[in-house]
Formats: structure tokens, C-alpha cells, sequence
């Protein structure tokens, strides 16, 4: 009996040894997904990108100081120095190389003369400020709304213009030279 108490216990030792073993072994090796992986992440990139002055642009480059794009965002930042009906007309594309479709939230355009701030306006595009008039459009002549969509992989190119216009004046007279500074965003969700 007691041979067969002994052999009924090494099995059972065995059998607890074997399931032990076999238990570490799962829980210590590596777990492989069951269910696939996306390899593309959900990321967000949306941004102005590739600016270009137009020939419809009747100041010097001198008279510039070309858009300053902002890093990762489609934020941009220019001046000028215009005389009396003298223009600066510009494109620059908003690229989506995310993932994720992107929606036109907000437009933010804001203008100082000289440094003082002159017009700040939301969704206002095209307007006049004193003897300034200022355009934003898509480069087709489509206007950019709040709610427009800007899918994965798209380029949107936007035309910027602005332009002093000079009312009347007597022969002789020198209007002066006005300094703009200019800074727009697009935001997008």
C-alpha cells in the first residue's frame, strides 16, 4: 500500500510540475495580438506650405517681407510697404499630410499699420480697413468658409492680395509710404 501511495504521489508531483511549467511558460513569453494592427497611426499635419509672389504684384521685393510660414500649422505672418494704389498679391497651399480629414473651424486675419492694430476680424475675409482692401480666396475665386473640408493627402492653394487705394488728390501732392504687417490662420479640427 504504501508503494502505491508512493507511486500516486510522484504523479502527482509530476502533473503539478508538468502544468507549472507549462503555466510560466505562457505567462513569461511574449504576447502576440490576435486581432491586426493598423501600421498608420491616426496623426495630425495640417499647414501652409510653398508660398509665391504673382506678377499682379506692383511693389518691389524690397517692399516685402515675404510670409513667414509657422511651423506645423497653417499660421502665417507678412508685411509690406505700400504707396498709393500699389498692390501685393501672393499664393501659398494648406497641405493636410495627416491622416485625418481636417474641418476649417476658424479664420483669424488680423492687420496693423505701424505698428497699431487696425482691423482683427473672424471669418471676414474680404473687406477694407481705411485705404486698404484686402482679399482671401482660394486661388479659383471660391471663398474659404468655416466648414470646409480639407481631406487626407489635399493641397488647397489660397491667393492673398492687398492693396492701398488712393482716393483723389491734387497734382503734387506725395501721399507717403504705409507700413503693413499682416498675420492669418486657418484653424482646423
Amino acid at each position: 500500500m504504501r508503494r502505491k501511495f508512493q507511486n500516486t504521489l510522484i504523479i502527482v508531483l509530476g502533473l503539478a510540475i508538468i502544468v507549472m511549467s507549462a503555466g510560466y511558460a505562457t505567462f513569461a513569453s511574449p504576447k502576440v495580438p490576435t486581432t491586426p494592427v493598423s501600421s498608420t497611426q491616426k496623426k495630425w499635419n495640417v499647414a501652409f506650405v510653398n508660398v509665391a509672389k504673382l506678377n499682379t504684384t506692383t511693389i518691389s521685393d524690397a517692399d516685402i517681407t515675404a510670409p513667414v510660414l509657422a511651423v506645423g500649422e497653417a499660421k502665417l505672418d507678412f508685411a509690406v510697404s505700400l504707396d498709393g494704389n500699389e498692390n501685393y498679391d501672393f499664393i501659398v497651399d494648406v497641405a493636410n499630410r495627416g491622416t485625418v480629414e481636417a474641418t476649417l473651424t476658424d479664420i483669424s486675419w488680423t492687420i496693423e499699420e505701424s505698428g497699431n492694430e487696425i482691423a482683427n476680424t473672424i471669418n471676414e475675409l474680404t473687406g477694407t480697413s481705411g485705404d486698404l482692401e484686402y482679399s482671401i480666396s482660394y486661388v479659383d475665386g471660391t471663398e474659404i468658409a468655416k466648414n470646409d473640408i480639407l481631406r487626407v493627402g489635399a493641397i488647397k492653394t489660397i491667393k492673398i492680395s492687398v492693396k492701398r487705394v488712393a482716393d483723389e488728390v491734387s497734382e503734387g501732392t506725395v501721399l507717403g509710404t504705409k507700413n503693413y504687417e499682416f498675420s492669418l490662420s486657418l484653424n482646423y479640427e
